[in-house]
């Protein structure tokens, strides 16, 4: 059944093919009986109190999609509720919902529906409520013309309150020289709470956005761009007066790139301690690299290599005590592609690169998600061939 319980087989790195630079103990890891259907795909997950909520979308009927979603209670999945259903949602690998809960304990999910115009003309919608009880549809955004608005990052503030970003493209109809911009707005679960505020006036068009809250404020990570297209990973910070600094360079790779690479950072905090990851392909040198603060996102130490070389990228990160473990989609030989995870010292030191299971470099396969639940590592991602969402638990103490 859907609520089945986790637990169905347990499998080494062995078992992911062929690659490189395998580790000589392998990584046993538990597959999960996953709560999504055949057809499922752009998981995202998210930590809400004691549970790990899951998002995806499924075709629903008559040729419309479904935003499902499930909460894991650290035995087994809830029954899948449906958020949303329509045959005008925006579908995209690079740009996919999201479930969070607020502290209070109320869900709130986006979504993207399309726009009269079609193409690029899709804006956010988003619901809340009771767990799988979304109340009316809503937007984040106040402009509605049509243009992209997406790839949104929700992150609960305290209370029923959440912190929403999103890339708006509200420039790109009235002006000869259009620019991605980056906005916020504080919302509740039935709808916006302040005004909007722009972020950022020039950004990269479609790499994903992350946020975290720490002992200051919210953050926002996402990727910038320079006058002269350079596209380097960029922060910015809320003050305690509810204002924000201005956007500054977690590090100053200089990759110069004439379009957006669809490739955004990830970023986990926990009081002052952060770590941002991501993927950059300056200097002709694809790499993935992780940066920790001690100052919540003032100041970072220098970068930490992740991969073994010719990464696809694609991250995501989890901080512990002495560092955080990554995942990326790494290229292996024979044009294939592995989800791998490796635990990265905030001293710069390096675990080995430990493969997850096999996957693809094509776009189709998405971004693969990664939170912490318990003392474990929760993975999913879409696995093209077997067509459906799969996912895993990963013991930390195995990934270092």
């Amino acid at each position: 059944g859907l609520a089945a319980s986790a637990v169905l087989l347990t499998v080494g790195a062995a078992a992911c093919g062929g690659g490189v630079e395998r580790d000589a103990s392998p990584l046993e890891w538990t597959e999960m009986a996953m709560p999504t259907g055949v057809g499922s795909e752009v998981p995202h997950l998210s930590v809400g109190g004691d549970a790990v909520l899951l998002s995806w979308i499924e075709p629903g009927a008559g040729g419309a999609s479904a935003v499902r979603a499930a909460a894991w209670n650290g035995e087994r999945w809830s029954p899948p509720s449906t958020v949303a259903e329509s045959p005008d949602f925006f579908v995209n690998w690079a740009d996919f919902p999201s479930v969070v809960a607020t502290e209070s304990g109320d869900w709130v999910a986006h979504w993207l529906a399309r726009g009269p115009q079609g193409g690029y003309d899709y804006g956010v919608r988003m619901a809340g409520g009771a767990p799988g009880e979304m109340g009316t549809p809503w937007s984040p955004h106040d402009d509605q013309s049509p243009s992209e608005h997406g790839f949104v990052t929700t992150v609960p503030i305290g209370g029923d309150e959440l912190g929403v970003t999103w890339l708006d493209g509200r420039d790109f109809p009235i002006s000869e020289s259009p620019e991605m911009q980056l906005r916020y707005r504080v919302t509740g679960p039935e709808g916006p709470r302040a005004p909007e505020v722009l972020l950022d006036g020039r950004t990269c068009e479609c790499c994903q956005t992350d946020g975290a809250r720490t002992s200051e404020g919210l953050v926002v990570v996402y990727r910038d761009r320079s006058p002269d297209d350079i596209r380097d990973i960029t922060i910015v910070r809320e003050r305690a007066d509810g204002s924000w600094t201005e956007p500054a360079h977690v590090h100053e790779d200089g990759w110069h790139i004439g379009g957006c690479p669809v490739n955004g950072p990830a970023v986990d905090a926990r009081g002052d301690q952060m770590a941002v990851a991501w993927f950059t392909g300056a200097g002709e040198d694809p790499r993935v690299q992780v940066a920790f603060s001690a100052d919540a996102g003032a100041t970072f130490g220098p970068p930490t290599r992740v991969d073994p070389g010719a990464p696809v990228g694609r991250v995501d990160v989890v901080l512990l005590d002495d560092g955080a473990v990554v995942s990326w989609v790494q290229q292996v030989d024979g044009g294939d592609a592995e989800l791998r995870v490796r635990f990265v010292g905030s001293d710069g030191s390096v675990g080995p690169s430990r493969p997850i299971a096999a996957t693809s470099a094509a776009r189709r396969s998405g971004f693969p998600q990664m939170v912490r639940a318990g003392g474990d590592l929760m993975l999913a991602w879409h696995d093209v061939d077997a067509s459906k969402v799969r996912g895993a638990l990963v013991a930390i103490g195995q990934v270092r």
